[in-house]
């Protein structure tokens, strides 16, 4: 049996066609994920993680006082204009996270807790049989995900609802609005984490149920560096050895041309 493909929550992908009897809101739904699945959401994801890292980076900075622009480095201006800052637009980018992934959590939560089609392990959202990794997560534990998951989208619409609402640096910093911000955030934080690893821990155990069934793509990403990795390596050492057969061999011709060059001037 080929080994099933990696399935990872947000990112899914339907190779078969809709059955003939699939509504037109079935078919709305799968234009939207594969859309939100495709090359050019991609690229827009890959971006939002990178001013994610930066942003998220600066923003640290600033938490732990390490900067230069004025004193006292905890509470001054501009620090607290530019940690203000940071956060609306960490906000921004994981409420982006959240709106892209809501989509694909809703048709979960819409096929694991209701509608005609079955929800039986191993069957997609036409109750049909599939090799992706999420449908044969058991029943149970799908929903547990799919809810904790959608906890997250919702912590933090409500987290950027209490940025948008205390937007500066003076009124978050205020109760109750220091309160309600954190409390969100970190909630969402939360949650997010929890569905990572509870997700993660539930595909850990398909794999070793099925080890030729379901690939771990950790484990292939890994071991793929690594077969990179030690073929540089080869291929380093090979070059070096070249380059040192070459000098060698180019050495050797040298000293023999020098010799004959002696030996005919003492002829």
């Amino acid at each position: 049996m080929e080994p099933a493909k990696p399935e990872k929550e947000g990112h899914h992908h339907h190779h078969h066609a809709p059955p003939a009897d699939a509504t037109a809101c079935e078919l709305r739904r799968d234009a939207l994920v594969a859309f939100l699945d495709g090359p050019a959401m991609f690229k827009v994801n890959i971006a939002n993680i990178i001013i994610i890292i930066v942003d998220g980076a600066f923003f640290f900075f600033l938490l732990v006082g390490w900067q230069a622009m004025c004193t006292p480095v905890m509470d001054c201006q501009p620090r607290n204009w530019w940690y203000n800052w940071s956060i609306q637009l960490l906000n921004v980018c994981f409420t982006y996270g959240a709106l892209v992934a809501l989509p694909w959590r809703l048709a979960c939560f819409a096929h694991l807790f209701g509608g005609a089609r079955s929800n039986e392990d191993g069957r997609d959202f036409y109750g049909r049989p599939t090799e992706e990794t999420w449908f044969h997560i058991p029943l149970f534990h799908r929903r547990a995900i799919n809810l904790v998951f959608l906890s997250n989208c919702f912590f933090q619409f409500a987290n950027q609802g209490t940025r948008i609402y205390y937007p500066t640096y003076a009124a978050a910093d205020e109760f109750p609005a220091n309160l309600w911000t954190n409390l969100f955030f970190i909630l969402a934080f939360l949650a997010a984490g929890v569905g990572a690893g509870y997700l993660a821990r539930r595909e850990t155990l398909l794999r070793r149920e099925q080890p030729d069934r379901w690939n771990d793509p950790l484990a292939d990403g890994v071991d793929a560096a690594k077969k990179w990795w030690r073929g540089e390596q080869l291929e380093k050492a090979a070059s070096k050895a070249m380059l040192r057969l070459a000098s060698t061999n180019g050495f050797e011709m040298t000293r023999s041309a020098s010799s004959l060059g002696s030996a005919g001037s003492r002829v």
